[in-house]
């Protein structure tokens, strides 16, 4: 089955993409918060969790939801031990890498976004 969520239009030139991924995640013991060395956009497919922020805050994770997290802040995710997290992420730099997260509504207090579903 095909899911296609819409995001807005960004053109940028100064963006370098670092890796790309999927995580299907096994329940794993509790995670440490950790600095991340790269601007980070996470979409989540599948499951459910838990994403802390540098300042304390614990936010839910779920199917839909798409995450960022800014280059050198600190953060820890987590999945539900009976409900694991299922994402892909993009890890990103470069002169316009922070531009992109807040272009789509992401602050270092604001960092889950539910996506749109175009079909919806």
């Amino acid at each position: 089955m095909l899911n296609r969520y819409a995001l807005p239009i960004l053109d940028l030139e100064n963006i370098q993409i670092y890796d790309v991924g999927e995580e299907d995640n096994a329940v794993l013991p509790p995670k440490q918060m950790r600095i991340c060395f790269r601007n980070l956009l996470h979409f989540v497919v599948g499951g459910k969790g838990t994403l802390q922020l540098s300042d304390g805050q614990i936010l839910p994770l779920k199917s839909g939801d798409v995450f960022g997290i800014f280059d050198h802040e600190r953060a820890c995710y987590q999945s539900d031990e009976t409900d694991p997290l299922h994402y892909y992420w993009v890890g990103f730099g470069g002169a316009d890498g922070e531009n992109v997260l807040t272009y789509l509504g992401f602050t270092k207090t604001n960092a889950v976004i539910p996506l749109q579903n175009p079909k919806n």
